[in-house]
């Protein structure tokens, strides 16, 4: 090996050092990435064949025979109320209920139970405390409390069983026609 080529391997070499350390240079970029969990608290109402909504009829009948008594109530369990809740509080959400119409004076009373059905995920717990009966007013009223994240499932059968009962409280009882019951969830 003579001295040239030796000197020209050393020059070579030294200019290519600069270049390998400018690509071996780390160039980062960073991102910020925002992390959320919508609280979402979703109510619905079901017939159990699975019609949206739909209005059931609660009759006090009377007699058929001369001498028989009026019935003094009538109840309904057809429909569910189905919930889909997402919730960071560890206190839960609350689902309330009211009527249009004050059922004062008229010796009849709306009163509506809760009791969830279905497979209530995560599990039934997470659906809350429901209240054993509720009589139904035109103020809002806690018909369950201390719900956590949860969802009824859609099935025909899933969310809360709604059991109404419309009751004679008096001698005499004056009907009230169509009463529209208003559910609300909130914190």
């Amino acid at each position: 090996m003579n001295k040239n080529s030796i000197v020209f391997g050393i020059a070579l070499l030294m200019s290519l050092l600069p270049l390998s350390s400018a690509f071996s240079q780390y160039q980062g970029a960073t991102q910020t990435v925002t992390l959320s969990v919508d609280a979402k608290a979703l109510l619905a109402v079901f017939k159990m064949d699975g019609t949206p909504g739909g209005a059931i009829a609660l009759n006090l009948s009377g007699a058929t025979e001369a001498g028989a008594a009026i019935s003094s109530n009538a109840t309904d369990i057809t429909t569910r109320l189905r919930i889909t809740n997402q919730v960071e509080s560890p206190t839960g959400r609350k689902i309330q209920a009211a009527i249009n119409k004050d059922t004062t004076g008229t010796g009849t009373r709306l009163i509506l139970q809760l009791t969830p059905q279905g497979p209530f995920m995560p599990n039934i717990a997470a659906a809350g405390a429901t209240f054993p009966t509720v009589n139904l007013w035109t103020a809002s009223q806690d018909i369950a409390t201390g719900i956590l994240t949860c969802w009824s499932g859609t099935g025909s059968s899933d969310g809360y069983r709604m059991n109404y009962t419309y009751e004679k409280t008096g001698a005499t009882a004056t009907s009230l026609q169509d009463v529209i019951v208003t559910f609300t969830i909130s914190d």
